[in-house]
């Protein structure tokens, strides 16, 4: 499930709409409207803070705390702690990490949402008693047929409706409007959040207790302390009681759960409810070796073994006959901590999705934490028509100087003075370590594509980017390991090449304030101090042209039918802008200016480039139609530097060696994408070595003035192989004359193989022929 914005809600009989005039409901038929049920609230997320409004009855927020008593916490050893015959358990005192549950955390977040959703849980249930009551009236009114059907003919649909109308009731609806920075962050925490539910295994630790002696040490297989753990579970649809137009990113843990909203976490005790507020989160991610007794996750990471009865120096206790060894795994640790008193400590069998969560939880894109509560009557922003979403009309990024590297279009007749642009076009993309460039993240791949205003791709430049000593964050988005950036480029040593695409350009981006922000800050490391670039943000743009459920570009991709095979790969992305651009600009139909002219890059200080040649890479090589090397072809960039003379022969050899069959098979087709990106080639540097090799076919094959069928059977395998099957359409096999005639066994000329002499002197000597 995908980050979603949409306009209405259902809760139970009602529907709840959002529109330009309002929050409205309806029941029943159309028309029909009723003052009563679900209260409706509208929260608007920016980088700026959070707009609060409510109606159906809405009252200030009121702080309070539910008057529940805390269940006591529970004090045992961890499962699968052993003992050996004729030892009793140790005593091990448990004490509860799980801090304040919603019954006691205090609410800290905008508006009476948990209020409200505490008002609702709380309502009782009457249908089931309606339901029972009207079964017995028709067994009573059994001895009258006519009385009894009666009494099911209209007693049924109002229990019916009952039961519906007391659904909506216990259900609090919130639609939410995000935008600029953190709509970014808040789809990326939706679209990572799969990771977290395909983990192998993942928990909660309920209660931990140390272990002091060395007895309680060698018969609990040599750990430090015990826990106690419960399994999580994890989700994108919010629970019934709250109705939203987004997705909710969601952990539960029995009877406990965290929903991450955009402007809130809030916090689920069964049906007890209360929140915390980002800027009072702490999330820290660690990792941590765990001796395993269950089964093991099948992504975790095993490190060691250990014995589940071990003596003074760690190694086997003799004395238990059925003394089993033990797995030691590493595990992630997230501790989620607020000074208001929550405490969700929790292990993740991939520390590095653990750390992916601790990074975007605290990223700097996140709501501001200080509410501005506004009153309903306030008019908001309109809705555009052609879009069913609840974005409003002008975005962040359509505001003439939003940025402060960027100088963002706008409609011409909207702002005097802008400058008109019919030149090129500089699409760009970054894949990044994290989302704070403030915090040090940087850049780890970039793509820069220059098209013209129908879409044509002039020229390309794309490759890895060495983080300088940062790790590469989400590995399962972006596919880029610490591995494979070593050796890569810094960012100032492609910066000559970065500024020559961007030279007399209008920058093009998918929301181009990530893109803005993490260039400014490498441009601030290397030391440039560039003006404004005039850019375009097709996010922006695709929100005043697609009708679509939201505008990420898988899905403005997929409403245009642009393929996107490679997404989160930087060249892929921004071949998909390149496509969707003429699109966008012939269905906006309104001409564009921006608030500053492209101008000369070269006129910058560039600083001097290392030595490090570009690198790279070929994602979701697949062998389709056409084979692998036009996969290949297909995701490097359009050109690159130069293959120098080491690169290429070890190019050439291995390939030689992968079409000594005949053809190219799977695992020959990667080494070949991974050579040909670890050199920094280009698509169209490949096709040279590969014609540099088919060259070199064709030279053996014509060195004794003979051409074969047989040879040009190769010669035609070995083009097909590598995407240019008519390479050899010029070609055909000579006709064998008397003094051509070649034979099959030594390769002679003169003779076939039934008179071969080497073959009738082993005959002559007896041997098998």
């Amino acid at each position: 499930m995908g980050f979603h914005l949409g306009t209405s809600v259902s809760a139970g009989p009602f529907r709840v709409r959002l529109s330009t005039r309002g929050i409205g409901m309806s029941a029943g038929v159309p028309g029909f409207r009723v003052g009563m049920g679900p209260r409706a609230n509208r929260v608007s997320v920016t980088v700026a803070g959070v707009r609060y409004s409510t109606t159906f009855g809405g009252r200030p927020p009121r702080r309070t705390a539910s008057v529940r008593p805390t269940p006591p916490g529970v004090a045992s050893t961890a499962p699968g702690a052993g003992y050996g015959p004729g030892y009793a358990p140790p005593p091990v005192e448990m004490n509860s990490t799980t801090g304040e549950d919603a019954t006691t955390l205090q609410p800290t977040g905008p508006g009476d949402v948990v209020e409200q959703l505490n008002k609702a849980s709380a309502r009782t249930l009457f249908w089931p008693a309606a339901a029972v009551m009207l079964g017995i009236l028709v067994l009573v009114a059994l001895a009258l047929p006519p009385l009894a059907v009666l009494l099911l003919l209209v007693g049924t649909p109002a229990v019916v409706w009952l039961r519906y109308w007391e659904a909506a009731r216990r259900t609090v609806v919130t639609f939410y409007e995000v935008e600029g920075p953190a709509a970014t962050w808040y789809e990326s925490l939706v679209t990572g959040h799969p990771a977290l539910a395909a983990l192998g295994g993942a928990w909660r630790i309920q209660a931990r207790g140390n272990l002091h002696d060395t007895h309680q040490r060698k018969v609990n297989s040599g750990a430090s302390s015990l826990v106690q753990r419960l399994t999580l579970g994890f989700s994108l649809a919010p629970p019934q009681t709250l109705a939203t137009n987004i997705a909710v990113p969601s952990i539960t843990c029995g009877r406990d759960a965290l929903l991450l909203l955009p402007d809130r976490i809030l916090v689920r005790t069964e049906r007890y409810w209360s929140d915390v507020t980002y800027d009072q989160l702490a999330v820290a991610a660690g990792t941590t070796r765990f001796i395993e007794t269950g089964a093991l996750p099948r992504d975790g990471q095993q490190v060691d073994w250990t014995w589940e009865y071990v003596n003074v120096k760690g190694g086997p206790d003799r004395r238990f006959a059925n003394n089993r060894q033990l797995p030691v795994m590493r595990y992630g640790t997230l501790d989620l901590t607020s000074p208001t008193g929550l405490r969700w400590s929790l292990q993740l069998s991939r520390a590095d999705v653990a750390e992916w969560f601790a990074t975007i939880v605290q990223g700097p894109a996140r709501p501001a934490p200080a509410p501005t509560r506004i009153s309903p009557a306030v008019v908001l922003p309109s809705v555009p028509r052609t879009a069913p979403t609840v974005r409003s009309e002008h975005s962040p990024f359509a505001r003439p100087g939003g940025g402060s590297l960027f100088g963002y279009a706008d409609l011409l007749d909207h702002m005097p003075g802008l400058h008109k642009h019919d030149g090129m076009y500089a699409v760009l993309d970054f894949e990044t370590t994290g989302f704070a460039p403030g915090r040090g993240d940087r850049i780890i791949e970039i793509a820069i594509a220059r098209v013209d205003r129908s879409g044509v791709i002039h020229d390309e430049f794309a490759t890895l980017l060495d983080p300088e000593g940062r790790d590469t964050g989400a590995v399962f988005i972006h596919g880029l390991t610490n591995e494979a950036v070593r050796g890569a480029p810094r960012f100032v040593d492609v910066l000559g090449d970065i500024m020559l695409r961007l030279d007399g350009c209008v920058v093009v981006a998918h929301n181009a304030a990530f893109e803005e922000r993490f260039l400014a800050a490498e441009l601030a490391r290397a030391g440039v101090r560039a003006d404004r670039f005039p850019a375009l943000c097709t996010l922006w743009l695709g929100q005043q042209v697609f009708a679509t459920p939201n505008h990420k570009l898988p899905t403005l991709a997929r409403h245009a039918g642009v393929p996107l095979p490679d997404m989160h790969s930087a060249l892929g992305d921004v071949r998909a802008v390149a496509a969707l651009l003429p699109r966008m600009l012939d269905g906006h139909r309104r001409p564009l200016g921006f608030p500053c002219a492209p101008y000369a890059t070269y006129t910058l200080p560039i600083p001097a480039a290392g030595m490090a040649r570009p690198r790279t890479r070929a994602t979701g090589i697949k062998r389709g139609t056409d084979g692998w090397m036009a996969s290949i072809l297909a995701r490097l960039p359009m050109s690159a530097a130069e293959a120098g003379d080491a690169d290429a022969e070890l190019y050439l050899s291995c390939l030689a060696d992968a079409l000594a069959d005949g053809k190219i098979v799977a695992d020959e087709a990667r080494a070949l994408a991974e050579m040909a990106g670890t050199a920094g080639l280009g698509s169209a540097q490949v096709a040279i070595l590969n014609q540099r090799f088919l060259e070199s076919m064709r030279e053996a094959a014509f060195a004794d003035a003979v051409l074969t069928a047989e040879e040009l059977r190769s010669l035609r395998s070995a083009a097909k192989s590598l995407g240019v099957p008519e390479y050899f359409d010029d070609l055909t096999a000579d006709r064998p004359t008397e003094g051509q005639r070649r034979c099959g066994h030594c390769r002679e000329v003169g003779h076939y193989r039934s008179r071969c002499p080497v073959l009738q002197a082993r005959s002559d000597n007896g041997s098998v022929i």
